[in-house]
């Protein structure tokens, strides 16, 4: 995972907020795709 945070000078709270958020969505969709696979 590549760190941005110094490489900026601030970090806006909502663009982190956002990031994890779209992180949170894809390891959702990850593990749902496994148990999608591991089902068959």
């Amino acid at each position: 995972m590549i760190i941005i945070e110094h490489h900026l000078p601030r970090v806006d709270s909502r663009d982190l907020a956002c990031s994890s958020i779209s992180l949170v969505v894809a390891e959702i969709s990850k593990s749902r795709a496994l148990l999608r696979l591991l089902r068959q």
